[in-house]
């Protein structure tokens, strides 16, 4: 085919590293495991920043941090507060 010969040699050589792995079970165990670990560590520290910066509470002057208003121009406007 014309224009795919990479595609031709990356099958080649997912072939070549699969042969690799049957042929050392416990190398492909380690190497698995930590791939794993290591993506739900990075995973876990993105969603908990994540879900930090989408939870941070807003306290207003002089009011209340625990008690949660609605946000938005009419919120502000029922509080008796500024839209802006």
């Amino acid at each position: 085919m014309a224009g795919l010969g990479f595609l031709d040699v990356a099958v080649q050589d997912v072939r070549f590293a699969l042969r690799g792995f049957r042929r050392s079970i416990a190398f492909t165990a380690v190497a698995v495991l930590t791939l794993a670990v290591g993506l739900a560590g990075v995973l876990a520290g993105v969603l908990a920043g994540v879900l930090a910066a989408t939870r941070r509470r807003r306290s207003e002057p002089g009011g209340d941090v625990s008690k949660r208003g609605s946000i938005g121009a009419r919120g502000a406007l029922e509080r008796g507060g500024r839209p802006w």
